[in-house]
């Protein structure tokens, strides 16, 4: 949790999505977790029935079960936590990596006039990019086992 308390403090205007297979689970693990770490001062608001916490930079951490992969369909994130993955459909996995898109995580090059510079084949230079995946469980698991250890 901690790498995602840092992520939301040096990401303004992220989007960051912790999820774990039901929300029992999640409230239980990663929102007491997180909620435990982020300094009381830094958080501006936090809608319980939504389950969404704004920080003063902006970012929104994102609070949902992964029981239903239409409910991330739509979001644009900057950063996600899995907590007990291996409680969780590897689709939803693959899903929240194709969410991982949200420029608000990428630093880039810039001119004096503040423009983005782009290299020889027109793609803009990347100064620093922080998009994370965190994926938390145990290894020993399904597509856990299968796609981070076998390959």
């Amino acid at each position: 949790m901690a790498e995602i308390v840092d992520h939301c403090l040096t990401t303004p205007n992220g989007v960051v999505l912790v999820t774990a297979p039901n929300m029992r689970q999640l409230e239980k693990t990663a929102m007491k977790e997180f909620f435990n770490q982020m300094p009381d001062e830094l958080i501006t608001d936090f809608n319980k029935s939504k389950s969404i916490a704004k920080l003063y930079n902006g970012c929104e951490v994102l609070f949902f079960p992964s029981d239903d992969d239409q409910k991330i369909r739509s979001l644009n994130l900057t950063a996600f936590l899995i907590e007990e993955a291996s409680g969780v459909k590897y689709q939803i996995f693959v899903e929240l990596q194709n969410r991982l898109r949200n420029t608000n995580a990428i630093d880039y090059k810039r001119d004096n006039d503040n423009n983005i510079i782009l290299d020889s084949d027109g793609q803009p230079i990347i100064l620093r990019n922080r998009l994370i995946g965190i994926v938390c469980s145990n290894p020993d698991v399904n597509w856990i086992r299968t796609n981070f250890l076998l390959e």
